[in-house]
């Protein structure tokens, strides 16, 4: 165990309790250099987490650039860790994080991050962001259906967007819709919070996506 490596992920108050759970662990392994290689399952066993909820939190711990994953075929991948931010350019916006934590692009610019595509990047995002979006819409519909609500607009929309845009699938996120309308629909004090605003919300997301057993797929 790295003790600088697992000071430094403690230190981090931006991540879900899922995420930084996960963080901690791998950090818990990690050598100086900040590389460790457990298995999902080995994951798994030292937190009680799902592999699902580990699989998203990776995922989200690469995408924002607080690690590396690096695939080994025929072997459990390495990890390598970069809490204090200096990972390498994110492969998606080309971004990556300073010091303080902020994300500037890999020219060193603020804010700029993502806007030099290739034409076949370009036309990528456009069919991906197309498909985020329908996807979107269909859950907003299958929210009201489920939980008797009546949420329309463009901000319903990109919440639930932004959680596709994490790697969430739609099946999961009605896994959730329904796991969570179960739980308090008649829970007079947790009903309220039956609304796109909380379920979407990316840390509570990760969060909820935890809570459900592993091979459940509600419809």
């Amino acid at each position: 165990m790295s003790v600088f490596i697992s000071s430094a992920v403690w230190k981090i108050s931006s991540l879900s309790s899922t995420q930084k759970f996960v963080f901690i662990s791998l950090a818990d392994q990690a050598n100086d250099e900040g590389i460790c290689y457990p298995t999902i399952r080995s994951i798994s066993k030292r937190t009680n987490l799902s592999d699902r909820a580990i699989r998203a939190a990776i995922k989200y711990l690469e995408k924002n650039n607080f690690l590396r994953v690096e695939k080994v075929p025929g072997r459990a991948s390495n990890y390598v860790l970069t809490p204090v931010g200096d990972a390498a350019p994110n492969h998606e916006t080309g971004s990556v994080r300073d010091a303080g934590g902020s994300v500037r692009d890999a020219g060193g610019s603020a804010g700029g991050a993502g806007q030099l595509e290739t034409p076949f990047k370009r036309q990528l995002n456009k069919k991906y962001k197309k498909e985020i979006l329908e996807s979107s819409k269909r859950l907003l519909d299958f929210f009201n259906s489920t939980c008797s609500k009546h949420h329309r607009g463009d901000a319903s929309i990109q919440k639930i967007a932004k959680v596709l845009e994490e790697g969430f699938s739609e099946q999961e996120c009605r896994s959730v819709i329904v796991r969570k309308w179960r739980e308090w629909k008649d829970d007079d004090d947790m009903k309220k919070y039956l609304r796109i605003g909380t379920i979407f919300r990316p840390s509570n997301f990760s969060d909820y996506i935890g809570e459900i057993p592993k091979e459940t797929n509600y419809e």
